[in-house]
């Protein structure tokens, strides 16, 4: 039977310029524990030298080296910004915003409003309840106001951590689940299934379940989970409890990828669920261990990496003690050049433009701490460039002139490392700016209906008056409009194919070209052709990534698999009408997880897609697939 307390993912916490205090005197958002006391060092010749008191260096000590990027935040639907100089003061990022408000404007640029506003507060010494808005109206500042007081807010994980004291022959278990937050309630759950439910008297930060000594009642996988007003925090992470003889793998990530380039600084986190233990690091090839440290507050120890291969990660209890069985392996490459960022443009610039216009590229990197540059224009256009975060960049070009519609491309380096070298440039974005003097298009169809089946082949031809044109083809759906297609063909005509199209591809099509050579003129665009496509897309394909039945405690992997980009996925039992779990991504098939099984998730399940933008649908159920968990 299911609780009455719902999950949710995340939690909002208000802040109001001030940072709030831990308990047990520490600063911060969460209360940090001390390191357990150092041990001695082992004897095994094979073992490095210990690096004390080192662990996972925080993001907020991180970001301190990157307070010159610019951050613009969104107030409302109009053409109004926030300028602001300096980081976020959120989760991440634990410096105050400072807001310029000298008479001389220091930045200027014409950028149009995200769709969902971000609140900020600022401070200057003292709060500032009014940051300073700039309006851009046809390319132009236009004016300084004020936009209204927005409630700042930090966005906090509050799932607890779950910790097992050190266990020896004869000695008892105990598990910590520690809060981020203060609560009443405490759970611990085995295998899928709740055992221990605490109510307290006073808040707390964490509480202590004692399970004795291992037996085989005893021996599972244990997550936590604290109460959360009339909620439940989300589960913490694996312990799991074998008994005597057998020591669990720990978990082995990357930090912040998993290739190298001359002056980036790579970390391996190693994450236990043991107290008082020693984390070992391997490559794979060499006899010795080729480091060797102490875990943080929170389990994980950091080990710094300067070259490729393939690591793992192992720990002991006591310094003579049994090794732990070794983490998965983790593959680090080293490359001569990092991998291209993702260019796109933002919000209208998708559409047909006039030539002067405000154009906005967003140009996104696979890490942090980079510097970005814009490829493609054939002259200094007037731009300038924000960021909401440092692992991305806006660059605002103002009053493009026609001739400029690119290619654009763009790439990063690391910041402030001349040496470094530049990524690969990424996939290129091209602008339709025509200025409407040329006379417009045909655009038509051989196919005798606009509703074809599901399925078919789509052809569109688009006639232009001469040779020499570049054309592109445009859809628009509830009044929006962005390319589909460019083509540059050697006669007057350009030719488009819409491959097995579905309901997505519903819409009004549309045309123009533009010409190649001064002055550059464009046409208005063609008379729209109305495409229908009845009946809902594809169905999916769900597979499971397991074979046989699950362990009770682990987490079932399933795939579903579709065939159209930029869906939400959702992962359906039998019998229920709410999704068990539901995933946007950009891609055409996702990975969905159930986590932490046990006898209740036991069914079978079936997975869909849909979306809720401009055009709405929902694809039909996949084939289901059964979901056994053993022992029950």
């Amino acid at each position: 039977m299911r609780n009455a307390l719902k999950t949710p993912s995340a939690a909002r916490y208000r802040a109001r310029g001030r940072e709030r205090q831990s308990p047990e005197g520490l600063p911060g958002e969460r209360a940090l524990e001390r390191s357990p006391a150092h041990l001695p060092r082992p004897a095994e010749p094979e073992l490095p030298a210990r690096k004390e008191g080192r662990g996972r260096a925080s993001r907020s000590d991180a970001f301190k080296r990157n307070d010159n990027f610019r951050v613009n935040t969104s107030v409302d639907r109009s053409n109004a910004i926030t300028f602001v100089h300096g980081p976020i003061r959120n989760k991440y990022v634990k410096r105050a915003l400072t807001v310029r408000q000298n008479t001389q404007i220091l930045w200027q640029a014409c950028i149009p409003c995200p769709r969902h506003a971000l609140p900020v507060r600022f401070l200057t010494g003292s709060p500032v309840h009014y940051p300073v808005v700039l309006r851009c109206r046809h390319g132009r500042l236009t004016g300084l106001s004020w936009c209204p007081e927005n409630e700042a807010a930090t966005f906090v994980d509050p799932r607890p951590l779950l910790l097992a004291e050190s266990v020896t022959a004869g000695q008892s278990v105990s598990l910590t689940c520690k809060g981020i937050l203060p609560s009443l309630i405490f759970q611990l759950l085995k295998d899928g299934v709740a055992q221990s439910t605490v109510k307290l008297d006073e808040p707390a930060f964490k509480h202590q379940f004692l399970l004795g000594e291992v037996t085989d009642e005893s021996r599972g996988l244990y997550r936590c989970r604290s109460g959360l007003s009339e909620s439940w925090t989300g589960l913490s992470n694996l312990v799991e409890i074998a008994g005597k003889g057998y020591l669990p793998p720990p978990l082995l990530s990357v930090e912040p990828v998993s290739w190298l380039i001359p002056g980036l600084e790579m970390t391996l986190l190693c994450q236990g669920t043991w107290r008082g233990v020693t984390f070992l690091l391997r490559r794979e090839g060499d006899d010795k261990f080729q480091d060797m440290a102490e875990p943080d507050w929170n389990g994980k120890a950091t080990f710094p990496v300067s070259q490729a291969g393939n690591y793992s990660c192992s720990y002991r209890i006591q310094a003579a003690g049994d090794l732990s069985e070794p983490s998965e392996t983790v593959a680090i490459e080293e490359l001569a050049v990092p991998p291209p960022p993702k260019l796109h443009l933002r919000d209208k610039s998708t559409e047909i433009l006039r030539p002067g216009t405000c154009v906005d590229l967003e140009c996104v990197a696979p890490l942090s701490g980079v510097e970005f540059e814009l490829r493609g224009s054939k002259k200094n256009l007037d731009q300038s460039m924000s960021s909401t975060s440092p692992d991305r960049i806006f660059f605002h070009l103002n009053a493009v002139p026609r001739e400029e519609r690119g290619p654009y491309t763009c790439r990063y380096r690391l910041r402030g490392k001349t040496h470094s070298p530049w990524s690969a440039d990424s996939a290129p974005v091209e602008l339709v700016l025509s200025d409407g003097k040329l006379p417009a298009p045909q655009l038509w169809s051989e196919l005798a209906t606009q509703s074809p089946a599901p399925g078919m082949l789509v052809r569109l031809q688009c006639l232009g008056p001469r040779a020499g044109l570049r054309f592109a083809l445009m859809r628009e759906v509830a009044g929006r409009s962005w390319v589909r297609d460019f083509q540059s063909p050697a006669d007057n005509e350009a030719h488009f194919e819409l491959p097995a199209v579905s309901v997505a591809d519903s819409g009004n099509y549309s045309c123009v070209y533009m010409e190649l050579a001064p002055p550059f003129a464009g046409s208005v665009a063609s008379k729209q052709w109305e495409l229908q496509v009845d009946g809902p897309p594809p169905r999916p394909q769900l597979r499971p990534m397991w074979s046989g039945a699950v362990t009770p405690g682990r987490d079932a992997f399933l795939r579903c698999e579709g065939s159209l980009p930029g869906v939400t996925f959702e992962l359906l039992k039998d019998g229920e009408e709410e999704a068990s779990t539901v995933l946007h991504t950009d891609g055409a098939s996702a990975e969905l997880v159930l986590p932490y099984v046990g006898p209740q998730h036991a069914g079978n399940y079936s997975c869909r897609y849909r979306s809720s933008g401009e055009l709405s649908f929902v694809s039909e159920l996949s084939d289901p697939v059964a979901l056994l968990v053993a022992g029950s």
